[in-house]
C-alpha cells in the first residue's frame, strides 16, 4: 500500500520470486540482510521493524527494475532518523501530513515530529478549552493571530480534528514510524 501511494500505481510484477523473510537475533535490532539470486530471495533482519524496511528496500527494487542479483546488508547509522513539520507556525492540509508520513517510512525515517502548538497558533483541538482552536487556529488579517510568513491576508488555518489526528496516529504505527 505504502508503494502504491508513492508511486502512483501497481507496482510491477515481472516473474515469481519468492523471498523468505525471518528474524536473525545476531543482527542488531535495525539491521537486515537481503539476498536475491533469481526466482528467491531472503530477508533476515534483527527486529520487525527492521523487516520492514528490508521489505521497504524490495518494493523500491521492484519500483526501479529489479535486478537479478541483489545483496543489501544495510543498518542505520544513527537510531534516531526525524523530520519535523511546522503546522504551528504553517498550515498544512491534513493530507500533507498523512503524505509526509509515507514518505519518512519510504525513507525509513524512525520519527515523525509534527509541532502543532506554540505561540504562533494552536492545532491541537481541546475539549476543556475548544476557544484555543477555534481562535488559535486561525491566523488572518483582523484575527487575534495576524498574518505572518507570507500566508496573506485572508484567514488560513485551523485546528486538525480528533479524526484527523487519530488517523495519522494509526498511519505512523502501521508504518513503524514513531508519530
Amino acid at each position: 500500500g505504502l508503494a502504491s501511494r508513492l508511486v502512483g500505481e501497481e507496482m510491477p510484477v515481472s516473474g515469481d520470486l519468492t523471498v523468505t523473510v525471518r528474524v536473525d537475533h545476531s543482527l542488531t535490532a535495525s539491521a537486515y540482510e537481503l539476498r536475491v539470486d533469481g526466482g528467491s530471495g531472503s530477508l533476515a533482519a534483527g527486529s520487525v521493524g527492521a523487516i520492514r524496511h528490508g521489505l521497504t528496500t524490495l518494493a523500491q527494487l521492484v519500483h526501479h527494475g529489479m535486478p537479478e542479483t541483489v545483496r543489501i546488508e544495510d543498518a542505520p547509522r544513527r537510531e534516531m532518523r526525524i523530520v519535523m513539520l511546522d503546522l504551528a507556525r504553517r498550515w498544512q492540509e491534513p493530507d500533507v501530513v498523512s503524505r509526509l508520513i509515507d514518505l519518512a517510512a519510504w525513507r525509513k525515517l524512525s520519527h515523525v515530529h509534527l509541532h502543532l502548538t506554540d505561540d504562533e497558533a494552536w492545532r491541537v483541538p481541546s475539549r476543556a478549552h475548544p476557544v484555543l482552536g477555534e481562535i488559535g487556529g486561525v491566523r488572518g488579517h483582523g484575527l487575534p493571530l495576524p498574518p505572518m510568513l507570507g500566508s496573506g491576508s485572508a484567514p488560513t488555518g485551523r485546528a486538525y480534528t480528533p479524526a484527523e489526528i487519530a488517523a495519522w496516529v494509526a498511519r505512523a504505527h502501521d508504518l513503524g514510524v514513531v508519530l
